[in-house]
């Protein structure tokens, strides 16, 4: 049923038989040339392409069914057949791979629009003066037009034989149906090539790979980020910084193996010879067993956000250390400003100092990524050790500690130090100039209760000036204490303006905290 309905499908409705050889040559010029055609042809990118298995598949399927010794898909433009496959051709036609619009019987189908069948090419009307029947050896002839789905007529798939021979409906119907697998295959190759042009236009550099890991595939904008030509298989890596080749190299190797996402910051060597940071992300596409059919990924240029990221932490560390510095100053003038005075002196110049070693060491925790060094470097650090540090310079004048810690002990993860210091300190600085430790009685208390899915801190301040009602503002510091809540602790912040004093509660997930399991290994 697909082959006859294929073969009842005409393009243009022309009567050949009632043309006059001068008309028909007419037509077939006009067929041949119609730019509209000739538009939809060049649009499938085959002409003057390389040989390729899955067309060369075909037409070694078309001879084979029909016995013929040469098949071919021929592809007519308005001065050359090009046979973008050949089985059984002869030389030197099979090295050229094209024959000029005279030693063409192809054209006949793109005039026509239906199959053309010659049973012998010495006798026929149309072709007995054609240059191929003595050049390339053809008396039998059987073609049927290959369209594209907006119906125009790009060529012919033919069969041709050495002898005279006459063709049965059922050889039409067979190359028909063969016909129509060839259709499919190239409006297959044009998806292709129109997703190629589509990925070429991102603005990213665009890549796949095999199962294995192998890249087959890289978007234009790789190659002139890289410069990189023979970045096919592993030849990619020849762009990546040595620093960061065997990295690079575990990464990628890890998510194949796992068949997990891959992402990576890279540095890659650009065509113009400077090294670049990228960030490089893949994600593997399965079938329906869960295998791996291919990888898909993208390299991003994130040069910029890296220098940036690294000046912010050249800045962070130059703030901390003139922080650091000024109570090293001070120190120093205290002990300066001590020396030769009474012993009443001297005692309150070392508690001060104290104080102030005490104040210097909570900005060990404060900075871009002092943090997760210094967590690193103590191993696990449990939460009443790290708050003890914290408040250690909040005591009163006879060294009894003002901001008392106690509850739960979980283990802190490196990530959360650093919010969670500013957090406390800026609580324990708004509670010296307006709380509970504004004055000589007040106290603090610190409780860690660790439940089922959080951690929750309770800081609650007694003792200080009473609270009538909530401040109508809130400065600095408490929208400070916010941002890390919320933000870096993914925690949620609750404040009470309690009559003796303010309570705040910091419910926080413990995805922020380490497991007992691994705090002990």
């Amino acid at each position: 049923m697909i082959a006859m309905d294929r073969l009842k499908h005409i393009s243009d409705v022309i009567d050949v038989e009632k043309l006059t050889p001068g008309d028909y040559e007419k037509e077939l010029a006009r067929s041949v040339s119609d730019q509209t055609r000739l538009s939809v042809l060049a649009s499938r990118l085959l002409l003057d392409t390389p040989p390729e298995e899955r067309f060369d598949r075909i037409t070694r399927l078309a001879a084979a069914a029909l016995r013929a010794p040469v098949a071919l898909i021929s592809l007519v433009d308005d001065r050359r057949q090009f046979f973008k496959s050949a089985y059984g051709l002869p030389a030197p036609w099979s090295q050229c791979r094209e024959t000029p619009l005279s030693h063409s019987f192809c054209k006949h189908v793109v005039a026509t629009g239906e199959s053309f069948v010659v049973d012998d090419a010495t006798s026929s009307e149309r072709v007995a003066g054609n240059p191929a029947i003595s050049e390339l050896g053809v008396r039998a002839y059987l073609g049927h037009p290959i369209r594209s789905p907006e119906g125009e007529v790009l060529g012919s798939l033919c069969v041709i034989d050495t002898q005279p021979r006459r063709w049965t409906d059922a050889d039409r119907a067979v190359l028909a149906d063969i016909c129509g697998c060839l259709e499919d295959t190239i409006e297959a190759k044009y998806a292709e090539n129109r997703w190629r042009e589509v990925l070429d236009l991102i603005p990213q550099k665009v890549w796949s790979a095999k199962p294995d890991g192998e890249a087959d595939f890289f978007n234009k904008r790789w190659h002139k980020f890289t410069g990189n030509n023979s970045s096919f298989g592993m030849g990619w890596l020849r762009s990546v910084h040595p620093d960061d080749v065997e990295r690079t190299k575990a990464a990628w190797q890890a998510a194949v193996e796992s068949g997990q996402q891959y992402e990576l910051e890279l540095r890659l060597l650009t065509a113009e010879g400077d090294y670049r940071w990228v960030l490089s992300r893949a994600y593997p596409l399965k079938n329906s067993a869960n295998k791996i059919e291919r990888w898909f990924g993208t390299s991003t240029d994130v040069n910029q956000l890296k220098m940036l990221q690294e000046e912010r932490r050249v800045i962070s560390q130059e703030l901390r250390h003139r922080i650091k510095n000024v109570f090293a100053v001070g120190s120093s003038l205290i002990s300066l400003s001590a020396r030769g005075g009474s012993e009443e002196v001297r005692k309150f110049a070392a508690a001060l100092r104290d104080r102030f070693s005490s104040l210097s060491r909570v900005y060990d925790y404060v900075g871009t990524d002092s943090s997760d060094r210094l967590i690193s470097s103590r191993g696990a650090e449990r939460v009443q050790a790290f708050m003890s540090r914290l408040v250690a310079p909040y005591v009163s004048n006879d060294g009894s500690q003002r901001i008392h810690v106690h509850g739960d002990d979980p283990v802190l993860s490196a990530s959360a130090s650093t919010p969670l210091a500013l957090a406390i300190h800026e609580l324990a600085t708004n509670c010296v100039k307006y709380g509970a430790l504004s004055n000589d009685t007040g106290s603090v208390d610190l409780a860690i209760l660790n439940q089922s899915d959080l951690v929750r801190i309770v800081w609650t301040e007694s003792g200080g000036p009473k609270i009538e009602s909530p401040p109508q503002a809130s400065g600095f510091g408490s929208s400070l204490i916010a941002t890390m809540c919320n933000g870096q602790l993914k925690a949620e912040l609750k404040h009470e303006w309690l009559p003796d004093g303010l309570q705040v509660t910091i419910d926080i997930p413990c995805s922020m905290f380490v497991a007992e399991t691994m705090a002990d290994a």
